[in-house]
């Protein structure tokens, strides 16, 4: 032949699986396509075998597995059929036990239901006594809470001047040395402003304020 096969070199491992899978011979596709009657007549009768194939093989398996269905469906039928005679025998004989059951416990959960009040009853008027004395003591504790936060605000008021006065006067040192530092001999420390927050008119005026005057 004078037409070349570009693709099959390009192939290997398809090639391989074409004679492995299928049954196709390239030597006999070759020599059909020369002329070969023997190669072509397998050929075609692979053909014809193939469509026969394609055309019956579903409706066979549709068959096939139709008639397994059948035979599963027959057989799940009488298994849950006889599964529910098991399971409904046993939960009748288990109402007749719970039926019998529940009357012993009708009789004896009255008794236990008197008992129970009486005992409740007592148990209810000993809660009751034990909240109030909860109460009066809960009570007390929050007088004596609010007492104790009344004189920690104040006692955090009165000293919240003090405490400024004694920041204010580290930054008042810093700044007299930073104006020093600053000015040198040309320092003017009457310049430096002073906080006094402790002066006799204003915390007499706090004083007096606690005092209620």
């Amino acid at each position: 032949m004078k037409h070349k096969n570009h693709v099959s070199s390009k192939a290997k491992t398809i090639r391989k699986e074409m004679q492995r899978k299928f049954g196709i011979s390239e030597g006999d596709i070759v020599r059909a396509l020369k002329g070969d009657e023997r190669a072509a007549k397998h050929i075609a009768q692979m053909g014809i075998d193939g469509r026969r194939l394609s055309k019956y093989a579903p409706q066979l398996a549709d068959n096939m597995i139709d008639s397994i269905q059948g035979t599963d469906a027959l057989n799940k039928m009488w298994a849950d059929v006889y599964q529910q005679v098991g399971k409904s025998s046993l939960a009748i004989e288990s109402d007749i036990a719970r039926t019998e059951l529940a009357d012993d416990d009708l009789n004896d959960g009255r008794t236990e239901k008197a008992f129970k009040f009486i005992q409740d009853k007592q148990l209810r008027a000993d809660k009751h006594s034990d909240n109030m004395q909860a109460l009066q003591m809960e009570a007390e504790i929050a007088d004596i809470e609010q007492m104790a936060n009344h004189e920690y605000r104040m006692q955090k008021l009165e000293n919240k001047l003090p405490l400024k006065q004694m920041q204010a006067d580290r930054d008042y040192k810093e700044q007299r040395l930073d104006h020093i530092l600053q000015n040198g001999d040309a320092s003017q420390l009457e310049l430096v402003p002073e906080k006094r927050y402790t002066e006799r008119s204003l915390l007499s005026r706090v004083v007096d304020f606690f005092k209620g005057k």
